[in-house]
């Protein structure tokens, strides 16, 4: 009997702010963690193997009253099979960690999101082997 594929989707870290969609699809997988652009280019035998990173409060307005309150990714790191990229982006004590690892066959695929003027959340695709 054969393997058999199946993809799902994992995770949608940080908050339901900005708009659905990262900013741009691209031939490479490419996405945008606060003020850092980070491409990455897998080889014919590279693959993304964990996404993790931390999600926190952000407040913007001005200082003396706060015109919006949204949870937002605040780091983020990408581990492939060559390579770590990040972590990317800065945090606080008071930011929460994510982290997803895949395991044995299973492989990243992609990435899903909402963003705005930051990463206001980020999920991933995932292929499994059945």
């Amino acid at each position: 009997m054969g393997l058999r594929e199946a993809t799902s989707r994992a995770g949608l870290w940080a908050g339901g702010g900005g708009t659905v969609g990262l900013p741009q699809q691209r031939t490479s997988e490419e996405t945008t963690a606060i003020d850092h652009k980070l491409d990455i280019h897998l080889g014919l035998m590279d693959y993304v193997k964990e996404i993790s990173g931390t999600t926190a409060i952000y407040f913007s307005g001005m200082a003396t009253r706060y015109v919006s309150i949204t949870s937002v990714v605040r780091t983020l790191k990408i581990v492939t099979f060559r390579r770590t990229y990040g972590p990317y982006g800065t945090t606080d004590k008071s930011a929460t960690p994510f982290c997803y690892p895949v395991l044995g066959s299973d492989r990243i695929t992609g990435f899903y999101g909402r963003s705005g003027s930051y990463l206001d959340s980020i999920g991933i695709y995932v292929r499994r082997q059945c």
